[in-house]
Formats: C-alpha cells, sequence, structure tokens
C-alpha cells in the first residue's frame, strides 16, 4: 500500500466491522445473554420454593389457638367482671380503654383466631 492510502476498512477515522467479525460480536453476545438467563434460572426458582413454603407453613394449622402473652393478657382482662375491668382501666394508662371495652364485646361473638 502506498503511504498515506487508506486501507478499506478504515474511511474518515472510523472503522468498519467487517461480516466475521460482526458474527463473532454476535456469537459473543448470545452466549453472554444464554448464561445470564441461566444464571437467573435458579434465583427464580429458589424464589418461588421459598413462597411456597412460606405459603404452606402459613396455611398450615391456621385455625389452631395460639395467642401471644399481650394477647393473652388483654383477653384475661377483658373477660373479668365489670367491676375488675373497670377498676383496672382506671388504675392503668387510659391508651387502651377503647381497644379493651371493644375486645369485651368482640369477645361474645366466638371463640377461635380463624
Amino acid at each position: 500500500m502506498l503511504a498515506g492510502a487508506t486501507s478499506p476498512a478504515v474511511s474518515g477515522g472510523h472503522r468498519f466491522v467487517t461480516t466475521r467479525e460482526q458474527s463473532a460480536v454476535s456469537r459473543n453476545s448470545g452466549e453472554l445473554s444464554a448464561r445470564k438467563n441461566h444464571s437467573q434460572l435458579p434465583v427464580a426458582l429458589w424464589i418461588s420454593v421459598l413462597i411456597a413454603s412460606a405459603t404452606v407453613l402459613r396455611i398450615f394449622e391456621l385455625g389452631k389457638r395460639s395467642l401471644w402473652l399481650d394477647e393473652a393478657a388483654s383477653t384475661m382482662l377483658a373477660r373479668t367482671d365489670w367491676h375488675t375491668f373497670v377498676t383496672a382501666l382506671l388504675r392503668y394508662p387510659a391508651n387502651m380503654a377503647l381497644y379493651y371495652l371493644l375486645l369485651r364485646g368482640w369477645i361474645h361473638l366466638g371463640h377461635t383466631e380463624a
């Protein structure tokens, strides 16, 4: 080639990509997307298994009676006689008074959580 002449692949400072280079680039990008999809599959599978397990564990024995300590104390207070109930409301902080009054009426509607 003569000095100062440009090769056919380079024109105006821009390089043209040959067909061979295009096929190599597309093959590499296809491998990358295949690896990316392949690596996302186990994550999606694990998330699905986790959600299914959590659902089964939550539904299992849903109707079983279980009360936490604060719920048990609230239920005990709401089931006491009126004199003990009013005395407890007057003696302790009154921020839960409405809750206890509503709970006292609610207890008569049923005996289970579910």
